[in-house]
């Protein structure tokens, strides 16, 4: 984990010696991390020090977590599917019907509506807090590899073949180009209050400010895929 300090420098935050996939906030302000085959771990402290947190859940190699207005958390595993909690992480349950894959890469949640990106079926949407789910009609990729919604609404979607744009709740996507920024495979889409879009990728963290038009790499990583962003 790595974070901007005041002096505008990278510096690693936190060493736990297992692959992080996703980091984001609860409705308390902890970070929780999600990682690869060792499960959730969840820090007080700004990632100085992190405890396990992910008792009841039976899949431990999770791809995502995600923490609705609500304070409801979403957890996105590979293999096991969707689980949610709404009692910050007492008590899990599977909600995986109308999923036609398990293999959850990227959670967004606005509301009442759920999206899922998967690794081998594209994208799933629910409309009722994951009670029931349904296949996107319009597959962007078979790997959906990051989803997100600006503060203007929009839907953003990273797919293995480019940075998508959905304005009407992901029923059609427009793409994004960008000249020696390589836009495939962008692991995680942040987009700050004043509408900057921030992508991480195997290049490492970019930004566009200027809604996508031009972007520019901030913080290269030759050696390290960055796989997610949080903003605070």
């Amino acid at each position: 984990v790595w974070k901007l300090s005041d002096s505008n420098n990278w510096i690693s935050s936190s060493q736990l010696g297992t692959d992080s996939k996703c980091l984001t906030k609860d409705q308390f302000g902890n970070l929780l991390l999600a990682s690869d085959g060792a499960g959730i771990f969840k820090s007080s402290d700004y990632g100085i020090s992190w405890i396990p947190f992910s008792i009841g859940i039976s899949v431990m190699e999770i791809y995502e977590i995600n923490c609705n207005t609500n304070g409801r958390l979403f957890v996105g595993t590979y293999g096991g599917g969707i689980n949610y909690s709404s009692d910050n992480g007492i008590n899990w349950t599977s909600i995986n019907q109308g999923l036609l894959s398990w293999n959850i890469i990227c959670i967004e949640t606005d509301g009442e509506n759920l999206y899922a990106g998967t690794s081998d079926m594209g994208l799933f949407v629910s409309n009722n807090n994951g009670s029931v789910w349904y296949h996107a009609d319009e597959v962007l990729s078979n790997y959906i590899t990051s989803l997100t919604i600006a503060p203007d609404g929009n839907l953003y979607a990273g797919a293995g073949n480019g940075l998508y744009k959905s304005c009407d709740s992901g029923q059609t996507w427009v793409s994004f180009s960008a000249n020696q920024i390589d836009l495939s495979y962008t692991y995680s889409i942040n987009i700050n209050s004043l509408g900057y879009i921030f992508i991480a990728s195997n290049d490492g963290l970019s930004r566009s400010i200027n809604n996508g038009l031009t972007w520019e790499m901030i913080f290269e990583t030759p050696n390290t895929t960055i796989k997610d962003i949080l903003i605070d």
